[in-house]
């Protein structure tokens, strides 16, 4: 749950997540094609996240957030990611899906996980 601004919607979760590490100015937006990039990333989860992209995170489930957060750490395309327990707190049904998306990510952006 600390993964994520449960306060911002998921754009700017996702904007964030992108912009770590970059100078940034005052201005602050999302600009179309950022939206259009964080739409097909979301898709790519299929839990149906990319029609809600300016819903609050705090509203989603627990397995929608672990998916999000997930997303998000691999925006910048890192090494290595490091993952502990990350399905702990999450039902088997759910747990097996985030399970499979991180199988996704992993193999796709051919991550040391």
């Amino acid at each position: 749950m600390r993964g994520t601004a449960a306060g911002m919607e998921i754009q700017e979760n996702l904007a964030l997540a992108l912009r770590r590490g970059k100078s940034r100015g005052l201005r602050w937006g999302i600009k179309g094609n950022e939206k259009d990039f964080y739409r097909e990333a979301l898709a790519q989860l299929d839990l149906g996240l990319q029609t809600r992209m300016s819903s609050k995170v705090g509203l989603l489930s627990g397995g929608q957030r672990q998916a999000l957060t997930l997303l998000m750490a691999t925006l910048q395309k890192p090494k290595l990611l490091l993952l502990d327990e990350h399905t702990a707190a999450l039902d088997p049904k759910t747990a097996r899906k985030v399970l499979e998306i991180t199988e996704k990510i992993v193999t796709e952006q051919e991550l040391t996980a």
